[in-house]
């Protein structure tokens, strides 16, 4: 029976950082109200909990707010020492845990959604290139700080094993988009026998989003912050099947008719108001708008500042 405890988590369901506290809240065994947020209409209690960034995750215990995912994760391990450790005993063990998971963060999950700005083939060569020689860094640190074992943690799943893992469905999506494998048996099998242990791990396996949902909430983000691709980004995506066929004589989107089926609905040009109303409720990633820009999105200026 997990532990009562007065814990209280804000977050999305795409957000990877937002998944890591709540994977390390069940692989302690730790209770908790989980609240789903909504950034275009961002609640009172979040804006409370988190004056400065205004994002998630961010988690409440005993009344006490804690924000940032990795500075939540290391709470959680120094607080509740039910279940395993998070974060190596040695302090040397630990800053490495430390290091890579802040590689991770600031360096290579960047490139995993780069990967859509790519508009000429040698654009997309590039950016898979960053993508895939952060994986075989990643590899080689797997192979030297799991020993031998089944996670970056040793035998259970640890501080690196949940930032990296958080990052799963993105990844997916990545592939989705450029059509490539980056985590293969070829290159890197440590990490592709590591991916099916941590996602089919209990704390886990239902906390990892569909991939070809979240290849559509990525439109739906896009609308719901006014963000329009560039013309060859777009015809990427249409392709990619991201977004609606563009007719080739005009250039532009095939609207579906309007249809009282609730599924067409919520389509991507269509007049019902439901669906633009779905559109303005789209979660976001828990990221700021200037890393879309970095992807190739345009925002309008309001929503950059």
């Amino acid at each position: 029976m997990a532990a009562v405890t007065n814990v209280q988590l804000m977050g999305t369901w795409s957000s990877p950082f937002a998944m890591r506290p709540r994977i390390a809240l069940n692989l302690k065994n730790i209770d908790y109200e989980y609240l789903e947020e909504n950034y275009a209409n961002k609640s009172a209690l979040l804006l409370k909990s988190n004056p400065i960034h205004k994002k998630v995750p961010v988690m409440i215990h005993n009344d006490q707010p804690i924000c940032e995912s990795l500075v939540i994760l290391q709470y959680i391990d120094e607080v509740f020492t039910s279940g395993p450790s998070l974060l190596p005993s040695d302090p040397y063990d630990r800053a490495i845990a430390h290091f890579w998971s802040t590689y991770i963060d600031n360096t290579w999950f960047s490139s995993v959604l780069g990967i859509a700005k790519a508009l000429t083939e040698e654009e997309k060569a590039t950016t898979s290139e960053g993508i895939t020689a952060g994986l075989a860094l990643l590899e080689e640190a797997f192979e030297k700080i799991s020993k031998g074992k089944g996670f970056f943690g040793g035998e259970t799943i640890g501080y690196v094993d949940i930032a990296l893992g958080s990052c799963l469905g993105w990844i997916r999506v990545a592939e989705t988009l450029s059509g490539s494998n980056f985590l293969n048996e070829t290159t890197t099998p440590g990490l592709y026998a590591w991916v099916d242990r941590f996602s089919s791990n209990d704390a886990v396996k239902d906390l990892i989003p569909d991939t070809q949902k979240l290849v559509g909430f990525s439109k739906w983000y896009w609308l719901s912050v006014g963000a329009q691709p560039s013309e060859p980004f777009r015809r990427i995506l249409s392709s990619a099947g991201v977004l609606p066929p563009i007719y080739p004589l005009t250039g532009c989107f095939l609207t579906p008719a309007k249809s009282t089926d609730v599924d067409q609905s919520n389509d991507i040009g269509c007049d019902d108001d439901d669906a633009n109303v779905d559109a303005q409720n789209a979660l976001n990633l828990g990221t700021d708008s200037s890393l879309w820009c970095n992807i190739g999105v345009q925002f309008p200026e309001a929503d950059i500042n």
